[in-house]
């Protein structure tokens, strides 16, 4: 659960500012509060996701549309061999996908 305390522009109190890990001192018509909103709510619901790349052949489709549905896609290039994507992806689907997994 995240804290949001909004309207910090009507009162003496400094913002945006973070009061540890789940209260925020906002105001929402403040640019710098709303980044730093997002970023603590990314933090939050993203925990336990990591980056990778995958490389999904194009015979495998279905694999490119379920994680368009369920990770966050940062980048997505098509190359000779498949669908490259760089995917913010949750700890526990990593292991489904450990067969596309582009090594560097």
């Amino acid at each position: 659960m995240i804290y949001v305390f909004n309207k910090a522009d009507r009162t003496e109190f400094e913002y945006p500012l973070m009061e540890g890990e789940d209260r925020v001192i906002i105001s929402a018509r403040d640019d710098d509060s709303i980044d730093l909103l997002e970023q603590v709510i990314r933090r939050h619901l993203f925990k336990d996701y990591v980056t990778t790349t995958l490389l999904i052949p194009f015979t495998d489709g279905q694999v490119v549309s379920y994680l368009n549905e369920h990770c966050n896609i940062l980048n997505t290039s098509y190359e000779a061999d498949g669908t490259k994507l760089e995917v913010e992806i949750a700890n526990a689907d990593l292991p489904r996908f450990e067969q596309y997994m582009v090594v560097d």
